[in-house]
């Protein structure tokens, strides 16, 4: 069973792809989007696709890639990235003395996420606490056995790692891709 009270320092957090919003920030994308707007195309989204296209995105099951990833790897600890986005939901997975650091230019965001953003004009806090802005499940591996759960699903990314976290700091640091 996955237990907060595993995961250390050093240890990585791989991230399964997000396609959109999944149950991320429907409400928000509604008042961002309006209805007269869905049926216009969306080209960031692909070659006909509309914004109701990108809005209504299907969610993927992780199923399959989390028993890939535990057939070869140790994971420690899960979480889905559902509301509360990755500052929310990543820190029920950890001890209090760690913290996760994300580094955003290791996963695509989603064109409609990077629209939402751009069109609410969110700040790094909101838009990584409203949204999954790309990343849908977070599994924590020790740094050893990274390797070998990227092979099991390559879809995966390492997105991250685990830091001791000192007094004062937040439990989830995300840095932004940079320009």
């Amino acid at each position: 069973m996955p237990d907060p009270a595993q995961v250390a320092p050093g240890d990585a957090i791989l991230g399964l792809p997000a396609v959109g919003l999944h149950t991320n920030g429907y409400s928000l994308a509604r008042e961002l989007i309006a209805q007269d707007e869905w049926p216009a195309p969306f080209a960031a989204a692909g070659a006909e696709a509309t914004y109701l296209d990108a809005l209504l995105a299907e969610h993927p099951s992780y199923y399959s890639a989390v028993r890939a990833i535990e057939r070869v790897a140790k994971v420690k600890v899960m979480a889905h990235i559902t509301g509360g986005g990755l500052l929310e939901n990543v820190p029920r997975t950890l001890p209090e003395n760690c913290k996760a650091v994300f580094e955003q230019s290791r996963w695509t965001v989603p064109p409609l996420l990077t629209e939402l953003v751009r069109r609410g004009q969110l700040g790094e806090q909101e838009r990584y606490r409203i949204f999954n802005m790309g990343v849908g499940y977070t599994l924590i591996v020790p740094l050893a056995d990274a390797q070998k759960a990227l092979g099991a699903w390559p879809a995966a990314a390492v997105v991250g790692w685990v830091e001791r976290r000192g007094d004062g700091d937040p439990s989830v640091v995300v840095h932004p891709a940079r320009s």
